[in-house]
């Protein structure tokens, strides 16, 4: 019998039903098609559905390609058939051989597959199947042949349906004994006929076929036939599997706590567990039972699959097959329900510590400061930020503030070994972005506690990454791991708590193996931050917030026209004075210490206890320092902590590449675009337009003054538009300039 001659026999099984179901429909007509029938023979098969119209099966038969779709062939038409209740024709290339079907074959003698161990799963399981022993398999009871009664008690209300069956017949062409439909009786009928016959089990529920055996349906019916379509309750699911050691079945089912209405023996080479699945419909019996097929498999149970239908047949106990006993091995074992069980296997999965009792005597020591006031030893750090805030950069100081024993961000760090996970910069850059990190900060003799893992384009998503870190970085005792930027190794949707949650839990798993403390960096949300909290700054899920022990955000000042000036002023008198340390004759200890704060007045006195040689150098280094100052920018970082008091904002400036303290706290008062009060913002306006006038007095006079360095207040008036009261007054407030007798000259 080739494909297309099986197919159209299996398509005669099927129910009727089936046409009126649009994913079955379009399943029939993939499965034919691939197996070579023609459109005419599905389109007679579809007439039997009231929604047949003409026509559409040969527009959806063009479309279908053969073979591409999804390796739906006859042996799904095959499975179909049997789900429906019919005898579809067996032995198709690939159909699997199930013991416990009730339209599988009965295998004869010397047919039974080989033994094999169960394989180690590439899951972890809940069963160490490196240590698991075969157990020895219980006996009958005495009383074996009282089995069906007590399994019929157990599993059934009195008036329910049981579908069993007692009658096979024999497929020739593969040689094998298939069980037929069987029959629907309500439980107490069949119990009370049991009894009345106790001698002859045959008179209760019809002959069987000695070396064949009987079935039994172990989920309910409604007594008007035998298919999923009658079952009324999805209280149970068969789990069977018949290539490994009876022994080792029993242990596993043991092992893993199954909830089993029913363990028993089949009289050849399977198990059969009853299990308690107690699902509300058969969508969640679908679910339940593919979460038990999961779960079984990747503890070494091979299952058979084609069990999955609630109205699938398994071995009645109680009766002989082929001289050898179908017995119950035991009633209600393992956990005592589903729920129960589900929640044994997630705590067997957990990983967690035992709970524990508190107690003053047994408080332990707390970890040792890794970053002063901020950060233990084995806690995690998130540095937060928008872009251009360096962060990059302010890790790399901190991991050459670990390895080296200094400051960073001006608290104290402990020194230790460091790890630097590179994520984004090609080797060169990155370590060159490192010497330049080193180079300003004036660190010519380098300790060797810093490793860098070089990862761009080699990067994984965390959990994949994180077991191949810590095997990597047992043994080398690091005290400080960074990893930079975490968005190259981000796992699920940022603005999902639940996958956020789960990212963030690789980090507790890098500091809880190591021992290390564990620092990243995550970027700000779009929009002004100054109106927020700083714990609220963070792109994504609230999780990036509350997970880590401390965060550290960065958020940007406003620098004024006059902070800058300032910062410059500054600057530059402190290069002058450090070339003079350095370079200066003595004497020049002897200026004013008011003059050492203006550049305008420092330079020339100190030009004048320089040697004329160095003059110019003293002049490039001055220029350097105002472009410097003019590059800067300012930043405030405020600290959330966990295991710390509350500490005050530290303010910094970012000068290319490399933080700064604010020695001179030029940023005490600056404040962050958003957090303006409206009497900053008018002060601000007042300031602009202070300056905005000083500036076109100084343009208007520059227009108007001739060559002797004068020009009228009156023309300075009519320039610009305004009265000659209003212009006074500017003048007057410019202060660049003096008024005397309606003349305007420069001070």
């Amino acid at each position: 019998m080739n494909d297309t001659d099986k197919a159209i026999a299996a398509l005669a099984h099927l129910s009727p039903s089936r046409a009126d179901d649009y994913d079955s429909w379009l399943k029939v007509g993939i499965a034919l098609k691939n197996a070579g029938a023609t459109v005419d023979i599905w389109d007679q098969w579809s007439k039997g559905s009231a929604k047949y119209k003409a026509g559409v099966c040969e527009k959806k038969w063009r479309g279908f390609s053969r073979d591409s779709q999804g390796g739906i062939n006859v042996g799904s038409l095959v499975e179909m058939a049997r789900e429906d209740g019919g005898r579809p024709p067996t032995g198709y290339d690939g159909e699997p051989d199930a013991d416990l079907s009730w339209d599988s074959p009965i295998q004869g003698p010397g047919s039974a597959k080989k033994h094999i161990e169960p394989p180690i799963p590439a899951v972890p399981a809940e069963i160490d199947l490196r240590y698991l022993e075969s157990v020895e398999i219980p006996p009958p009871a005495a009383d074996w042949e009282g089995d069906l009664v007590r399994y019929l008690e157990a599993l059934y209300q009195p008036d329910e349906y049981v579908g069993y069956v007692t009658d096979a017949w024999h497929n020739e062409e593969i040689d094998k004994w298939l069980p037929t439909k069987g029959v629907s009786e309500k439980c107490s009928d069949l119990i009370a006929r049991i009894r009345r016959y106790p001698d002859d089990l045959g008179a209760a529920i019809g002959d069987i076929i000695p070396h064949v055996g009987a079935w039994i349906r172990p989920n309910p019916l409604d007594g008007n036939g035998v298919k999923d379509a009658n079952v009324t309750a999805f209280r149970y699911a068969l789990l069977e599997c018949d290539n490994l050691d009876l022994g080792i079945q029993l242990s596993i089912i043991r092992q893993l706590e199954l909830p089993c209405v029913a363990i028993l023996h089949s009289g050849k080479k399977s198990i059969h567990a009853i299990v308690k699945i107690d699902a509300e419909d058969y969508k969640q019996y679908r679910e339940r039972v593919n979460r038990l097929y999961e779960i079984a498999d990747r503890n070494g149970f091979d299952v058979d699959r084609q069990n999955r239908n609630p109205s699938r047949l398994s071995r009645m106990p109680g009766i002989m097959r082929d001289g050898k006993p179908q017995y119950l091995i035991g009633l209600n074992q393992g956990q005592p329900s589903w729920d129960e069980w589900i929640d044994h296997i997630a705590e067997i999965n957990d990983d967690l510590p035992d709970i524990e009792p508190f107690s003053l005597d047994a408080i332990p020591k707390l970890a040792d400061t890794m970053v002063e006031c901020v950060l233990r030893v084995g806690h995690k750090l998130l540095l937060q930020g928008p872009s251009k805030a360096g962060k990059s950069f302010a890790l790399l100081q901190l991991a050459i503030a670990c390895a080296e024993g200094l400051k960073w961000f001006g608290w104290k760090v402990k020194k230790g070994r460091v790890l630097y996970i590179n994520l984004e910069l090609d080797k060169p850059s990155a370590l060159h972005r490192m010497s330049d990190v080193y180079g300003e900060l004036g660190i010519k003799t380098v300790t060797p506690n810093i490793d860098i893992w070089h990862l761009r384009g080699k990067s994984v998503p965390l959990d994949k990454l994180v077991p191949k870190l810590i095997r990597r970085a047992l043994k080398r005792k690091y005290s400080l791991i960074l990893i930079d930027p975490i968005y190259k190794v981000l796992t699920g949707d940022e603005n999902s708590a639940e996958d956020m949650a789960l990212f963030c839990n690789q980090f507790d798993k890098i500091a809880n193996e190591l021992g290390a403390s564990v620092v990243y960096a995550h970027h700000h949300s779009k929009g002004l931050q100054g109106g927020k909290r700083s714990m609220d700054r963070s792109s994504g899920s609230g999780v990036f917030a509350r997970d880590p022990d401390a965060i550290l955000d960065m958020i940007e000042l406003d620098i004024t026209d006059a902070r800058a000036k300032q910062l410059e002023q500054r600057m530059v008198c402190r290069e002058i004075e450090a070339f003079m340390q350095k370079y200066g004759n003595p004497g020049w200890l002897d200026i004013g210490q008011d003059d050492m704060l203006v550049d305008t007045k420092f330079l020339p006195h100190a030009f004048s206890f320089l040697d004329d040689e160095l003059h110019d150098d003293l002049r490039l280094n001055v220029v350097d320092a105002r472009e410097a100052a003019k590059n800067s920018t300012g930043w405030r970082i405020e600290a959330t902590l966990r295991e710390f008091a509350p500490i005050k904002p530290r303010r910094i400036w970012f000068r290319y590449p490399v933080h700064h303290e604010d020695e001179w706290n030029l940023l005490t008062d600056a404040k962050a675009p958003g957090e303006e009060t409206p009497m900053d913002i008018a002060k601000a306006r007042k300031e602009k337009k202070i300056q905005e006038e000083k500036a076109e007095v100084t343009t208007t006079f520059a227009m108007l003054a001739g060559e002797d360095g004068f020009c009228r207040l009156k023309e300075m008036a009519e320039y610009i538009g305004v009265s000659d009261k209003t212009m006074r007054a500017r003048v007057v407030k410019s202060k660049q300039y003096k008024i005397d007798q309606g003349v305007v000259t420069k001070l």
